[in-house]
């Protein structure tokens, strides 16, 4: 696969705790919790963390891949094997990224990660080495 067409999209600002990207925010959790769009940020960020911190130890890449306005919202390339992983946080719907994503890059599995897919909480919990052994899927 070409790793090129990755590192040409726009960089994704990704803290490594969430504190970071909440401590100067100055919005309560209540109203962040009914704001569709900003909570969804924070979930986001939080798989991300979430990912980002076990990298260098399970040995894996994070990586984001945007195409004009198609995304997915993380890339883990363990050892050559691709996971393509779509954070959901609310409404259900579909996102057109993943399955382009599929079409130019054949990742060995595809997952939803919250609303429609993985539970945030089973995501959470999981060991990451678990979680990229899932058998392979693709997107639809």
């Amino acid at each position: 696969h070409d790793k090129s067409r990755w590192y040409q999209s726009v960089p994704k600002f990704q803290v490594y705790n969430n504190a970071l990207l909440t401590a100067f925010h100055r919005t309560s959790y209540g109203k962040v919790r009914t704001d569709p769009m900003m909570w969804g940020r924070w979930v986001e960020s939080a798989v991300g963390v979430h990912l980002m911190s076990k990298a260098e130890e399970e040995g894996y890449g994070v990586y984001y891949w945007r195409e004009r306005n198609d995304e997915v919202d993380y890339i883990v390339d363990l050892d050559g094997e691709l996971t393509a992983i779509e954070v959901k946080s609310g409404k259900r719907g579909t996102n057109k990224g993943l399955p382009l994503f599929a079409g130019k890059f054949h990742p060995c599995r595809a997952l939803v990660v919250g609303t429609d897919g993985l539970p945030l909480e089973e995501f959470f919990r999981a060991d990451m080495m678990d979680i990229l052994s899932l058998p392979a899927s693709t997107p639809k």
